[in-house]
């Protein structure tokens, strides 16, 4: 065996990130979410892309777009909200306009994070992942993410594809909040 091979982690030859994205933004919202409980909405959310998917191989292999993930965010609340009764909510983020900049859209991320929400992004460049943010600094976009990183660099950051730094996709980016109980 040759000493100093690549060593592959989960997410190197899986697309299963959008999967986890929702795991973590779910579990970041319902702490009484724990690791059973997690395993279980991971198990809801893969039966549910075998069932609905003609080719859930490729989901598996490739990753997902931005629809199938959002439908998979609805079978996550369900099942959140059927085991907690937990109520979820998603919005999209307001940006003032098409050509918006990324420090726009990093300040609205800000308030709307400050809001009790965290925020689901696609990104791409480096590589294509789906993520979960919960709090903007003035140099990072702080992250839950299933590939151990902690942080995006917000000078890094883009609407325009890159190979170096990381796109973010405005259409891409889905506030998810827990709603309170009217009691």
């Amino acid at each position: 065996m040759k000493h100093g091979s690549k060593i592959y982690k989960q997410g190197d030859c899986d697309g299963l990130c959008g999967i986890y994205a929702i795991v973590n933004a779910l579990s970041a919202l319902c702490p009484e979410i724990d690791k059973t409980h997690a395993k279980a909405l991971f198990r809801a959310l893969v039966a549910s892309l075998a069932a609905h998917r003609k080719a859930p191989l490729s989901v598996v292999c490739d990753g997902m777009h931005g629809t199938l993930l959002r439908s998979m965010l609805t079978r996550g609340e369900t099942h959140v909200n059927q085991r907690f009764s937990a109520q979820i909510t998603r919005s999209r983020l307001n940006l003032p306009a098409s050509r918006a900049t990324t420090r726009q859209l990093c300040e609205r991320l800000r308030d709307a994070l400050e809001d009790d929400h965290v925020a689901i992004l696609m990104i791409d460049g480096s590589y294509s992942h789906w993520t979960v943010a919960y709090e903007v600094t003035d140099k990072t976009i702080r992250l839950l993410d299933s590939t151990g990183m902690k942080y995006l660099l917000r000078s890094r950051c883009t609407f325009i594809p890159t190979s170096k730094g990381h796109q973010l996709f405005r259409d891409e980016i889905i506030l998810v909040r827990r709603q309170l109980s009217k009691e």
